[in-house]
């Protein structure tokens, strides 16, 4: 890492430090995350474990309740409220709607799911939560996840809910194989033998593709936890099209990009794309980003430049109980 990389690392880690009580909580324990997996900061670690006891774990059980409920019968699945994108004209928008309109148990599983795999980064299947954990895993392995994401959909409408949740599934042990039938159909779907884009994209569809494929790698590090040496046949196909994931993608995917090379110990080999993205990410980065206006609002940007220009030797694993 450059000097100038690491001091823009160092400065969005202090800024959003000193300013977690100006967060709202979503942002907030996304930063304390993350910011844990660079750093193994103590006060993050206790941060992670109260917000562990008050929230994760009340969910799970809140949600295999009513799941119970669902699968007797006697209750729907809740109905997704969208905000203010309910009106949007936006196509992406568009089709995530409708996609969650006709399944909404999609964001209920995405919900129970994510507070689940959380709850196995910290090994509360072995501690707080022994004796119920054999339970909601086996209740879900009563859902016929692959109708909801393995397909068509799934992989153009609600990515970042398909993409997650497959390797969610996989890592709490619902289904070990899960994530890998996830990544057969992205490329049975979008690619040929030779990893060659099938057919011309435009540019939402091309930036949805590369969202896809970086995620695969994010999440099966178990979100900055672990390297990665599967599907190394993504950083190839990064690599050689970088100039136009350059041109196509935001800020928040093409740092995303530079992330994967990271996770995968592979800046050097392929060290033309990772130079291009890290001086893109330099180039593009505001001192705006980090103002009281903004820093709600660009924090998942944020922070995915932070662990971009975070000098790692080890990311930090848990905080466990």
């Amino acid at each position: 890492m450059s000097v100038e990389q690491k001091k823009l690392a160092s400065r969005i880690y202090n800024k959003y430090y000193n300013h977690l009580d100006d967060l709202p909580a979503k942002e907030r324990i996304h930063f304390v995350r993350r910011a844990y997996r660079a750093s193994g900061d103590a006060e993050l670690a206790s941060y992670i474990k109260n917000n562990t006891v008050d929230k994760t774990i009340p969910s799970i059980r809140k949600y295999s309740l009513l799941l119970e409920d669902i699968l007797s019968g006697s209750k729907e699945y809740p109905q997704v409220k969208f905000n203010g994108v309910l009106h949007s004209s936006n196509k992406r928008a568009i089709k995530r709607r409708e996609a969650l309109q006709a399944n909404p148990e999609i964001q209920f599983y995405r919900r129970h799911l994510m507070n689940l795999f959380q709850a196995k980064l910290m090994r509360l299947d072995s501690s707080l939560l022994l004796n119920e954990w054999d339970g909601y895993i086996g209740q879900l392995r009563q859902i016929d996840f692959e109708r909801l994401f393995i397909n068509e959909v799934a992989v153009t409408a609600i990515s970042s809910f398909a993409v997650n949740c497959a390797t969610f599934i996989s890592k709490v042990e619902i289904d070990f194989h899960f994530a890998d039938r996830f990544v057969e159909f992205v490329k049975s779907y979008y690619f040929d033998n030779d990893f060659n884009v099938r057919s011309e994209l435009k540019k939402s569809e091309f930036r949805t593709l590369v969202y896809n494929l970086t995620h695969i790698i994010i999440a099966d590090s178990s979100f900055y936890q672990d390297n990665v040496s599967k599907n190394l046949w993504i950083n190839s196909f990064f690599a050689n099209n970088i100039d136009q994931i350059l041109e196509k993608c935001n800020l928040d995917i093409i740092a995303e990009v530079g992330l994967c090379f990271k996770l995968t110990n592979q800046q050097e080999l392929y060290n033309v794309a990772v130079t291009k993205v890290n001086n893109y990410v330099l180039e593009t980065f505001d001192d705006s980003m980090l103002s009281t206006e903004l820093i709600a609002k660009k924090e998942h940007t944020n922070c995915v430049i932070m662990l971009l220009f975070w000098e790692v030797f080890d990311w930090h694993k848990g905080p466990f109980f």
